[in-house]
């Protein structure tokens, strides 16, 4: 790689301690069809560093950054202006990109001149199974970011123009473990952001990840995200999280904590279904029926519309 050249893309990893599937990760980046980019290893003061598995690469596309530890969100910011590429694209630690990913978001690009951000599909995966996330059923191969519509895109399949992470100052940490979301919200009301109709990184469900051990505060903070994005749709001040679960009443305090209950089962019970341990996983279906009914229809109904 040429510093006279800087290649087209910069592949970002956030690594945090655990090494387990560091590797692979790695590896479906270096396989990548396309091949002009870095991929920088973003180490938020671990102490298990990456420094040897990096190393056996022996590959010049590699960079290696450690700072102290200061948080997934800030540890991303604080590399933006040392990247060296016109487009960022992220990949999280355990999650495996597909070896088109680059290639088919970089054309989308290319082919949607006005494009800002693009997402994919993704499928989830565990030790033994995996499902798609999203129905792909549409006649396109692409359409444009609903927030409501589409929810949450996984960060781990995101490329996006750099000057545009530089404009938006990049993740909010205090937004943490919904940043991505706070980013995405924000991002949509200033940019044009595509979602492409296609898997393009296997996401990797275990026990060790954050969305099991956090659930509970994800889904406030979440809230809190919407509640400011909606603000500032009217042109209304933001609110700090404090204000925002103060103004909440004690009715909906009770109902978002059915339906959360109920969503962190079946992600539970989806884990359990990858490790074929199909018993285990209807009881934590029956426990989120319990918590929620609602939750657990709309999923079926989601599902079998999936099949037809």
């Amino acid at each position: 790689m040429s510093e006279k050249f800087p290649p087209l893309v910069s592949v970002i990893i956030p690594y945090y301690n655990e090494v387990a599937f560091l590797k692979e990760s790695i590896l479906s980046i270096l396989n990548q069809t396309f091949t002009d980019f870095e991929l920088v290893i973003l180490d938020d003061g671990s102490k298990s560093s990456a420094e040897e598995i990096i190393l056996s690469f022996n590959d010049s596309r590699i960079r290696y950054i450690r700072g102290e530890n200061v948080g997934l969100a800030n540890n991303i910011n604080r590399s933006i202006g040392l990247l060296k590429g016109k487009f960022v694209a992220r990949l999280d630690q355990d999650d495996v990109s597909k070896p088109e990913r680059l290639k088919k978001q970089l054309e989308l690009f290319h082919n949607i001149p006005e494009a800002d951000c693009v997402f994919s599909y993704i499928k989830r995966f565990g030790s033994k199974k995996g499902w798609t996330e999203k129905p792909l059923i549409s006649t396109q191969k692409y359409h444009k970011f609903e927030p409501f519509t589409d929810g949450c895109m996984v960060h781990s399949t995101m490329m996006v123009k750099k000057e545009v992470l530089i404009a938006l100052n990049g993740y909010r940490q205090e937004y943490y473990p919904a940043d991505d979301w706070d980013l995405e919200l924000r991002m949509c009301h200033r940019y044009n952001i595509f979602i492409l109709e296609e898997e393009l990184v296997n996401y990797r469900i275990h026990e060790g990840a954050n969305t099991f051990r956090t659930y509970s505060l994800m889904q406030n903070t979440r809230r809190w995200a919407e509640e400011n994005y909606l603000r500032r749709q009217k042109n209304v001040n933001e609110i700090s999280f404090e204000e925002y679960y103060k103004n909440k009443s004690f009715a909906d305090k009770l109902r978002h904590w059915r339906k959360d209950n109920a969503k962190l089962n079946v992600r539970i019970a989806g884990n359990y279904y990858l490790k074929n341990k199909k018993s285990v996983a209807f009881f934590y279906i029956l426990k989120a029926f319990i918590f929620h009914p609602n939750t657990i229809l709309k999923r079926f109904k989601f599902m079998f519309a999936k099949q037809k």
